[in-house]
């Protein structure tokens, strides 16, 4: 990767690659994993109680994560408490294909990196290889469905 006219841009094809394949990697094997989905959406919905009920301050949210979970805790809303509950680690949750668990709605987190030409020309990544517009599509196509998430155990 190098500076070109004030972006970053890949010296070359197989660098962008390298980089989209484990950006969509990271993506697949952390951001969409079920555990991960799930806890993410009991503390989003936890927080969003507590700032609901005036339990926390919007600039509460940046305290340090041990702060702010500490003050959630203590609140000792029943609410807030249900949710919590789901955060532990033997958490266990799996994709569920029958479509009758509960959906997570998930963004669409894509990456097309620029590449650096010998002619000083800039190009897309997927504009040079269109096994990236497939993961692309792949990915975008799941941020639409969304993940179908089964709480397998929770305490």
């Amino acid at each position: 990767m190098q500076f070109h006219e004030s972006k970053i841009v890949c010296r070359s094809l197989d660098a962008a690659l390298w980089f989209t394949k484990q950006y969509a990697r990271l993506i697949l094997e952390l951001f969409l994993h079920p555990v991960e989905l799930f806890a993410s959406q009991q503390l989003a919905e936890a927080l969003r109680i507590a700032l609901a009920n005036g339990i926390l301050q919007a600039d509460d949210l940046f305290l340090q994560d041990d702060a702010l979970l500490a003050r959630l805790q203590a609140s000792h809303d029943p609410d807030i408490a249900r949710h919590l509950a789901y955060l532990h680690p033997a958490l266990q949750v799996v994709e569920d294909t029958t479509g009758t668990a509960k959906t997570a709605s998930i963004k669409a987190r894509l990456v097309d990196p620029p590449i650096l030409q010998p002619d000083g020309c800039v190009v897309r990544c997927s504009e040079l290889a269109p096994a990236i517009q497939t993961i692309q599509r792949a990915m975008r196509q799941k941020a639409i469905d969304g993940v179908s998430l089964k709480v397998i155990t929770h305490s």
